[in-house]
C-alpha cells in the first residue's frame, strides 16, 4: 500500500468505506463470473450463478460493517491496554530512580487513606445510624436551664440528677 492511500484511509468517512466494501464485493462477483465461464456456463448464466453463490448484497455489506466496527472496538481496546502498559513501566522506572520520594509517597497516600477512613467511619456511626448505646434516637431530648433571657446553658449530668430527684 502506498503512503498516500493510506493517508486517504485514515481520513475516509463511512460512505468511502461502504464503496471499498461494494467495489471489493464487485471485484469477487467478476471473479466468480469469470471462473464459471471457465468451466463452460455462458455468460448471462455464469453472472446469474455468481450473484447466487455470493448471496445478498446489502447483507454483505452490513455483515462487513459489523466486522469492521468489532475489529476497530478490538485495535481500540489493544491501544488503550498498550497506553496503560507504558504508563505503568514510566512509573516504575521513576520510582526506581527515586527512591526515597517514592517511600514518601506511599506514606503519604498510606495516611491519607486512613485518615479518610477513620473520619468516614465516625461521620457514618454519628449521623446515619445515631449516637451508640442509643436504642431510640428520636427520644433524645437536650436540657437547658435559662436565667435569664437569651441565656441558655446545658447541664450537667449531676444537675440532671439533682433535678430529677426534685421532680
Amino acid at each position: 500500500m502506498a503512503l498516500g492511500e493510506g493517508f486517504r484511509r485514515f481520513f475516509r468517512s463511512s460512505n468511502d468505506v461502504d464503496q471499498d466494501i461494494r467495489e471489493e464485493l464487485e471485484a469477487h462477483l467478476e471473479m466468480k463470473t469469470e471462473d464459471l465461464i471457465a468451466s463452460g456456463l455462458p455468460r448471462e448464466r455464469a453472472v446469474a450463478e455468481a450473484r447466487r453463490l455470493l448471496g445478498d448484497r446489502a447483507w454483505v455489506v452490513k455483515e462487513c460493517r459489523k466486522v469492521r466496527v468489532h475489529i476497530k472496538r478490538r485495535e481500540h481496546r489493544k491501544e488503550r491496554f498498550d497506553t496503560v502498559r507504558q504508563d505503568v513501566r514510566y512509573a516504575v522506572r521513576r520510582m526506581q530512580k527515586a527512591p526515597a520520594m517514592t517511600v514518601l509517597v506511599i506514606a503519604v497516600l498510606g495516611l491519607g487513606i486512613g485518615v479518610n477512613t477513620t473520619v468516614f467511619s465516625a461521620v457514618n456511626d454519628w449521623f446515619f445510624r445515631g449516637a451508640p448505646g442509643v436504642s431510640e434516637p428520636d427520644r433524645l431530648v437536650a436540657l437547658f436551664r435559662t436565667f435569664g433571657p437569651d441565656d441558655g446553658t446545658r447541664w450537667s449530668h449531676l444537675s440532671y440528677l439533682r433535678y430529677a430527684e426534685e421532680v
